[in-house]
């Protein structure tokens, strides 16, 4: 599996398995302001024009702290571009934090976003996996 790196930095990383059409995002730690990720909807942007109708996502909030109103707004934003470029679903690994569980959870409501929650990376790949079969 090959996958094209579109943005890594300190704050998050954003790839894309054209074999699989899945994007791949990894949220890190806490995003103190806009500014400091200030080209993540622009990263989101391009690399949904690489995607296929139908594609996937798996979104490891792992390492993710929680998010403040400006991050929360950003995040919608981004979940909006992804609903109307037709992702087909989404698995979400999450870390033990029961608040950013409820932060992600308002996200999806606003958003529509359709998505599965798994504690492992390996068991949200074979789900999305399973999707294509």
């Amino acid at each position: 599996m090959s996958k094209l790196n579109i943005a890594s930095n300190t704050y998050y990383s954003l790839s894309y398995d054209e074999s699989k059409n899945r994007v791949y995002l990894s949220i890190k730690g806490f995003w103190p302001n806009e500014q400091v990720v200030s080209h993540y909807l622009k990263d989101w942007e391009h690399v949904l024009t690489l995607t296929q109708p139908k594609f996937t996502l798996v979104t490891n909030l792992s390492y993710a702290k929680i998010y403040t109103q400006d991050i929360m707004s950003i995040h919608e934003a981004a979940q909006r571009l992804i609903v109307n470029t037709g992702v087909l679903q989404v698995a979400e690994v999450l870390n033990e934090s029961a608040f950013l569980e409820a932060q992600s959870k308002a996200l999806i409501m606003k958003s529509q976003m359709p998505r599965n929650k798994f504690n492992s990376m390996a068991d949200a790949e074979a789900w999305l996996d399973s999707l294509n079969r």
